[in-house]
């Protein structure tokens, strides 16, 4: 009789300990879903709250450097002044460089009062003077063909600096630096005793026979 009623007791504990183990593993695997259920919402919806706070930030453009690296973002307000202002560059560059092909093209046509009307040459006082070796030099130094570097440098002060590769008729090529200041809001070539100290340079030396001593 003991012996029925010991194994009837350890039949009950047998399944008292099933019931706890399946309500154990139930509730581990509830809890489990729910942390998980948790962290994706944390991480996926709202990792920084950007979504519910995202209509309050202003509009903006990321800008990125020439190694392609995001640079400050700029707001649409700051991005349009920036090409408001690009533009007004693009306008003075396009101005300058006007001048310096009308200069040019004066020099190759021996224009000299063209010349002199584009230039400030601080190497002359007298006007009179400079008009008559400005002829002089023309004819002497025939300008056939011109090029214009497309880049320019400018100082702080608003002087712009281009180079040009000056083709002559004896043949003679020379690489000639050429700057220019705004005087009285017009753009004019500015020369003075130290002009070609910087940049310049004889490319192709130039057939000398026959010509003047």
């Amino acid at each position: 009789m003991k012996s029925k009623s010991f194994f009837a007791l350890s039949i009950i504990a047998f399944i008292g300990l099933c019931v706890a183990a399946s309500s154990f593993i139930s509730n581990a695997q509830s809890t489990a879903s729910t942390k998980l259920s948790s962290e994706n919402y944390h991480t996926n919806n709202n990792p920084i709250q950007a979504e519910e706070d995202s209509s309050s930030i202003e509009p903006s453009v990321q800008y990125f450097d020439e190694n392609n690296k995001p640079i400050y973002p700029y707001t649409q307000e700051e991005l349009n002044e920036a090409t408001k202002q690009a533009e007004a560059r693009r306008q003075v560059f396009e101005k300058v460089k006007g001048t310096l092909i009308n200069y040019l093209q004066a020099v190759k046509e021996k224009n000299v009062e063209g010349v002199l009307d584009l230039v400030i040459d601080e190497r002359y006082e007298d006007v009179e003077l400079q008009k008559k070796e400005y002829s002089l030099l023309l004819n002497k130094e025939e300008l056939i063909a011109y090029e214009i570097d497309p880049t320019s440098t400018t100082d702080s002060s608003g002087r712009h600096s281009f180079k040009t590769i000056l083709t002559y008729a004896d043949g003679t090529i020379e690489q000639v630096p050429v700057d220019l200041v705004l005087s009285d809001g017009e753009w004019k070539v500015h020369i003075d005793a130290h002009s070609l100290d910087d940049d310049y340079k004889v490319i192709k030396a130039g057939d000398t026979d026959g010509s003047d001593s």
